[in-house]
């Protein structure tokens, strides 16, 4: 099983894989289990991040949307559908570098911009590093996103003109220079979300059915 990002909750590891969804370990790694039940199945998991102030809640970013749980990954809930993933270069300096190899880095409530014909990366917390001393840089800057001006156009049309949101996936480093992956996503519409209350109340009819039998 290959495992790629990973978050942490007091004494629990989670980690996103590839082809298995997330998984869980409370013995510091040596034991994991998965915990899937809400997503989709055998799915790849490209971005996990764990609230460091609210314990339990966790977000998911798959190749099928993005995911929350509030109660640690036992019941995982769709928060946006991924119409399309976009590879950005990204403008930093030295000491951002070093953070993102060393892994100090978070994505919750970051999000994507395209103003006056330039775009933006907002609100990811790269950590400080330790040995840049005076010259370290603000975590929750603002970095701008290197896209030929082409891309930043088709962008800013779907933003502007067909609702959607940009938000960041991961950061990666490909060839020495730091990349993010960017996703075009969307609400889910309406008639999904009757779908969804269907499928959840089927669950419980086949729960209560189960429960039945065994009395």
């Amino acid at each position: 099983m290959q495992r790629g990002h990973s978050g942490r909750t007091d004494d629990v590891l989670y980690a996103g894989t590839i082809g298995q969804g997330v998984q869980r370990s409370r013995d510091g790694g040596e034991h994991w289990e998965a915990i899937n039940y809400g997503l989709p199945p055998s799915c790849d998991v490209r971005a996990l991040a764990a609230h460091p102030e609210h314990p339990g809640l966790l977000l998911a970013g798959t190749e099928r949307g993005c995911y929350r749980s509030q109660d640690g990954g036992l019941s995982w809930r769709p928060i946006r559908t991924i119409d399309e993933t976009i590879e950005a270069g990204l403008a930093l300096v030295g000491s951002e570098v070093k953070s993102i190899r060393d892994g100090k880095v978070n994505l919750i409530d970051a999000y994507a911009t395209v103003e006056d014909g330039e775009a933006w990366l907002h609100q990811v917390d790269i950590g400080v590093y330790a040995f840049a001393h005076a010259r370290n840089h603000d975590p929750r800057r603002r970095r701008k996103l290197l896209l030929h001006r082409r891309e930043i156009g088709r962008l800013a049309m779907k933003v502007r003109d067909k609702g959607y949101t940009l938000i960041p996936l991961s950061l990666y480093e490909k060839k020495g220079r730091v990349k993010v992956e960017l996703a075009l996503v969307h609400g889910k519409r309406e008639w999904d979300r009757r779908e969804d209350v269907k499928k959840r109340e089927a669950l419980r009819e086949i729960d209560r059915g189960m429960m039945r039998n065994r009395r």
